[in-house]
């Protein structure tokens, strides 16, 4: 009797997600209702994964459902992603077992981890995705010392704007001010009331008419030794991005802008991401 105990504990020690074993990933981005075997938890975005786990499709599937994993291997190049997903309603790829890694990229795990806790940030991932085909800010960090908005703007065309910034604070909206902004790559001309302060804001572009012009990007404001430590940082978690993006997929850019910008969140709330950011 006691051994048929001892064996049934460990089979269940096997099959239930996240039940002792490394961590090697985490969910990028999933539509429908998507499951790890073993105890049926649902995932979520920014869930991580580990060695292990199998992740399977739940009830009431439909077609274009879908759920895309990041194994995070140490080194950009080693990074992949995988995809499941559903042909027609309740059709969907078997399930995939996430495999065993020896290693796996602590660092950007654990800003993962921190930015899973941005995930009020936005509600709807599509606010991303450029709106009208216009081309709008991406994430960024600024020196504070010398404002250069210019390395947010690498896709807006030429031209005179209006910026309006809303300062946020632990994901949550705060003080809000415009400025004039004259694009001339590669330089920014800011017409500002007054100096930023330290921290993340988001931004968005109005043109002359005031319509917006793309989506809303984020953009942190840094001075001293934590701007050359945060855009290290940040520069990282980018790496891995592109990296993604060589096997593009539906969804991946609002995906993609949405954890590049909660990781730029999480970075400016927790200095500890920046200390050992080549791990």
């Amino acid at each position: 009797m006691k051994r048929h105990i001892v064996t049934l504990a460990f089979l269940l020690s096997t099959t239930l997600c996240a039940q002792q074993r490394r961590e090697v990933g985490f969910v990028v981005r999933l539509t429908g209702e998507w499951v790890c075997l073993g105890n049926h938890r649902d995932l979520r975005a920014y869930e991580r994964l580990y060695s292990g786990d199998v992740i399977a499709a739940g009830k009431n599937m439909q077609a274009g459902d879908s759920i895309q994993i990041a194994l995070l291997a140490p080194g950009d190049e080693s990074s992949r992603t995988e995809i499941r997903k559903c042909v027609a309603a309740g059709v969907c790829d078997k399930p995939y077992q996430v495999r065993a890694a020896a290693d796996s990229d602590n660092w950007m795990l654990r800003v993962v981890a921190a930015a899973e806790r941005f995930v009020q940030l936005e509600n709807r991932e599509d606010v991303f995705a450029a709106t009208r085909g216009t081309l709008g800010p991406e994430e960024a960090i600024l020196n504070g010392d010398a404002l250069d908005f210019g390395a947010a703007l690498g896709p807006v065309s030429p031209g005179e704007y209006t910026v309006k910034w809303t300062r946020m604070a632990n994901g949550h909206a705060g003080e809000e001010f415009t400025s004039a902004l004259v694009w001339s790559p590669p330089l920014a001309h800011l017409d500002l009331p007054h100096p930023p302060a330290d921290g993340v804001y988001r931004v968005q572009l109005m043109d002359e008419s005031g319509e917006t012009v793309g989506a809303p990007a984020f953009v942190a404001v840094l001075r001293g030794a934590a701007l050359q430590h945060a855009r290290e940082s940040f520069l990282r978690v980018q790496k891995s991005i592109a990296g993604w993006r060589a096997q593009p997929q539906p969804g991946d850019t609002a995906a993609y802008r949405s954890l590049a910008a909660r990781a730029l969140m999480a970075i400016d709330a927790d200095p500890a991401l920046t200390e050992t950011p080549h791990e």
